[in-house]
C-alpha cells in the first residue's frame, strides 16, 4: 500500500549494509517495506550503527547511491566514510558520548530486540 503514498523524508534503519551491496534486509517483508518507502520518498536517510557496516543479509534492498544521507556513529572508519561520500551520499556522524557504548550496544543493554 505504500506505493500510493507520497513520503517527503524516509528514515530507514538497517542491521546490514555495505558499499558493494548497499542496504539489505533479512526478510521479504522488511525488504518490501523498505523498497516501497525508498521509492515513495523524496529524501532518503539511512540510520545505521557502524557495527552493522560490512554485514550481509538475504535481500538486497537498494544501492547506497539511492540515499541522500547516511547517519551513523563516529566509529565508522574514515576510509569507509570517504567511500560513501564518493558515491554522492552525505555522511553525518553522531557522537554518542565520550567513552560511552555504541548506540547499538546501548540499546541492546536496555532490552531492545532486533
Amino acid at each position: 500500500m505504500l506505493k500510493f503514498v507520497n513520503i517527503d523524508l524516509s528514515f530507514l534503519s538497517s542491521r546490514t549494509w555495505n558499499i558493494s551491496r548497499g542496504l539489505m534486509a533479512p526478510s521479504m517483508d522488511e525488504f518490501e517495506v523498505k523498497r516501497a518507502a525508498l521509492k515513495a520518498s523524496s529524501s532518503r536517510f539511512l540510520l545505521a550503527d557502524s557495527t552493522t557496516f560490512g554485514t550481509v543479509s538475504l535481500f538486497n534492498v537498494a544501492p547506497l547511491q539511492i540515499l541522500d544521507t547516511v547517519v551513523t556513529d563516529d566509529q565508522l572508519p574514515l576510509d569507509v566514510q570517504n567511500n560513501i561520500r564518493q558515491l554522492g551520499v552525505t555522511v553525518r556522524l553522531a557522537t554518542f558520548g565520550e567513552g560511552g557504548p555504541s548506540p547499538l550496544a546501548y540499546a541492546t543493554e536496555r532490552g531492545a530486540r532486533w
